[in-house]
């Protein structure tokens, strides 16, 4: 009798491992209304863990629709979805039809993700140098971050812009190209401002009044290269 039940104890303990395991290596993501049931068997030895979609998932975000299709790998941790790989967009295992406050987001990206209210949102999108086309102006772009703190809507990475830019109130912004090293455009949607701003050389600046160009580190003006409005100059 005590033979049997110890042989008993065993194999309850083998098959609550093995189900443990089961468990453990095909969870399910939940993006808002959609879930995403995954293989992950580094889940057993990490929080965050890759893991390849079963069948195939669309995800509906408010900037667009994005469709995993099957064996898609993603990163997650616990119950979330964080990342999609660029690798993923480039494979066609992942697609995507996102536009971004009127900007058509290239085919080719790495997307990550957050809770914003607890609704599931994407939180930085990585263009890597892409040229997207702004408002007629075309822009090399690292990264579209959203929902930031700062208040803006989007913070844009710049990677280049175009040698000279002419405002709607002809004010001409002149960036050197070989100068550019790190820069950014703030959107606000609220307010309806545009900021753009270069850290390491700044750029140069001319009003429509004014003889020769003067040095700025930011420049604020209105949506689309629409009217400046101030800016930060550029302190020796």
């Amino acid at each position: 009798m005590g033979t049997f039940s110890r042989k008993k104890i065993a194999t309850l303990v083998l098959v609550g491992a093995v189900v443990f395991h089961i468990i453990m290596v095909f969870p399910v993501l939940r993006f808002n209304n959609t879930t995403i049931p995954l293989f992950a068997y580094e889940r057993l030895v990490s929080d965050l863990f890759p893991g390849r979609v079963l069948g195939d998932r669309v995800l509906q975000t408010e900037h667009g629709e994005i469709t995993l299709r099957h064996l898609t790998t993603v990163s997650a941790g616990g119950d979330m979805l964080r990342d999609i790989d660029v690798l993923e967009f480039r494979s066609g295992r992942a697609s995507h039809n996102l536009v971004v406050e009127g900007i058509e987001v290239p085919s080719i990206v790495g997307i990550s993700f957050a809770l914003n209210n607890r609704i599931a949102t994407i939180a930085t999108i990585d263009f890597y140098g892409q040229e997207i086309m702004l408002s007629g102006i075309p822009v090399n772009v690292d990264r579209f971050q959203l929902h930031r703190r700062s208040g803006a809507d989007i913070v844009m990475t710049v990677g280049g812009v175009p040698e000279y830019i002419v405002l709607e109130d002809s004010t001409k912004i002149h960036v050197a190209p070989a100068r550019w090293g790190w820069g950014g455009l703030r959107i606000y949607n609220e307010t309806r401002i545009w900021v753009l701003s270069e850290a390491f050389y700044g750029f140069l600046v001319k009003r429509p009044y004014e003889t020769e160009f003067t040095r700025y580190r930011a420049i604020t003006f209105r949506p689309d290269w629409g009217e400046f409005i101030e800016g930060e100059l550029w302190e020796q």
